[in-house]
């Protein structure tokens, strides 16, 4: 399969409101975006009042004075059953929202009698796979928790599943927008609208941050983390050419190649899968940049280049990886 190749440029800073004027209708709508960012950061269950709150059969809702303020968690199932579901379940894990009976009990996650935090969060991207794969691999998410749902499945083990919902045909999908001749992301799956919005421009983040696995683990990339994760299933390989192009010519993907410019110099992180199933992962790390760098086995021996120094094992993405 062909591989993938892209090039990254670094976040750059949002502007100041301060340099447009104040009377300026742009910086109302601004202040309001930044207002709604900052209430969906501090986003944390309420706390019942106990003159007026009383809980409900299902765990975690509460009700006061008629009015519903509980996230709608659902003990028996295991994750959120309210709303949009993948993106209430992908959010809950983005914002440290799982509640768990292993916390404190003035923690307002506290849920007696349910399951242990990092269980209910496996439960949860969980959920977002089996959601996918019951959809005949297609995306279930809406725009606000496709920010996350991609990076959270590979986190958890599910980077086939997310790599499938990227490269499907049909509806709702990547794939099935290019063949109707798109060359920007639109605003909607089955409507132009906007020919150029932000929705969905996630998956951007996931091809450099999971399959290549570059994140900074500090404020400007003062350090970084690489640490790749390989899909081992055939998936679509090309763009049909049109909706009744029917064979899009199943591969495994072979190789990977990102680099990011980032305020300390170029980060890159290249791999490519051999003829054994063994993986050759290249990194460049800038100078001064203190780097980790967990090592995709395949269940195969590690051969580190000269002046490498072993680490520690550790579990990610469902499988025990060796850091450098």
């Amino acid at each position: 399969m062909a591989g993938l190749a892209t090039s990254w440029p670094a976040s750059s800073p949002v502007p100041s409101l301060g340099a447009i004027a104040p009377s300026s209708p742009t910086t109302a709508a601004l202040q309001r975006r930044a207002d709604l960012h900052r209430s969906a950061a501090h986003v944390r269950p309420p706390s019942p009042r106990a003159d007026t709150a009383t809980t409900t059969p299902r765990a975690g809702t509460r009700r006061g004075s008629g009015t519903r303020l509980g996230l709608g968690w659902d003990a028996p199932q295991g994750h959120f059953t309210e709303g949009s579901i993948s993106s209430e379940n992908a959010l809950a894990i983005a914002f440290d929202l799982v509640s768990g009976s292993d916390l404190s009990p003035s923690d307002l996650r506290y849920l007696a009698g349910a399951k242990p935090v990092e269980e209910n969060k496996k439960a949860l991207a969980k959920s977002l796979a089996d959601r996918i794969v019951a959809a005949d691999q297609h995306i279930q998410n809406d725009m606000y928790g496709s920010r996350y749902e991609f990076n959270i499945l590979s986190e958890y083990g599910y980077t086939d599943i997310a790599l499938k919902a990227v490269t499907q045909t049909g509806l709702p999908g990547y794939v099935h927008r290019i063949t109707q001749g798109a060359t920007s992301l639109w605003e909607q799956w089955t409507d132009r609208l906007s020919v150029n919005h932000h929705y969905r421009s996630s998956v951007a983040t996931w091809f450099y941050q999971s399959l290549a696995g570059i994140k900074p683990t500090s404020t400007a990339y003062e350090s970084l983390r690489i640490r790749p994760f390989i899909p081992s299933a055939a998936v679509n390989s090309r763009v049909p050419k049109d909706t009744q192009d029917t064979d899009p010519s199943p591969a495994t993907l072979s190789h990977v190649s990102v680099s990011i410019d980032t305020v300390r110099g170029k980060v890159c992180s290249e791999w490519h899968r051999r003829p054994d199933g063994r993986i050759d992962l290249t990194v460049t790390v800038p100078y001064n940049t203190e780097a980790e760098i967990w090592v995709p086995t395949q269940n195969k021996p590690v051969t580190a280049s000269r002046g490498v120094a072993f680490v520690r094992d550790d579990t990610f993405g469902g499988a025990v990886r060796p850091g450098y």
